[in-house]
């Protein structure tokens, strides 16, 4: 199985490292996509230094991965997923911790039939002692 993550920031770097530690996903099987402005930013570095595969490129990170995460701001959903949708196959599985965008609103942004989960972290995840409580699309 692999791992992606549209977006690089706290949330990614949290997760990906509780999959690394857990021995759930191995650091090889785990992308993360980011824009080109984000290069320097510490969150990027971090998930580099874990041995994560970073991209600039959405639809390459789509390509390669099984389950993404789109770990995006919610401004920024409409524009991604319309981005994406040309590359999402029924191998695929969505989840999506973005606050104020509902299952819903996911679902009619993908093509028909695509696998989405709507998922709500704790704060405490970035330490490794989260919880986190999903619920699943159509």
């Amino acid at each position: 199985m692999s791992v992606g993550f549209i977006g690089a920031g706290r949330l990614a770097l949290a997760m990906a490292k509780g999959f690394i530690r857990a021995g759930a996903v191995p650091a090889e099987n785990i992308f993360a996509s980011a824009p080109d402005n984000l290069v320097g930013r510490a969150e990027l570095r971090n998930i580099k230094e874990l041995g994560i595969n970073v991209t600039h490129s959405n639809t390459a990170l789509v390509s390669q991965t099984d389950v993404v995460f789109l770990a995006i701001k919610a401004n920024a959903f409409q524009t991604v997923l319309e981005e994406i949708s040309p590359f999402v196959t029924q191998r695929h599985l969505f989840v999506s911790p973005m606050a104020g965008i509902t299952i819903n609103s996911v679902e009619e942004a993908l093509p028909p039939e695509t696998r989405v989960i709507r998922m709500m972290p704790n704060t405490p995840l970035v330490v490794g002692e989260g919880a986190t409580v999903y619920a699943r699309g159509q």
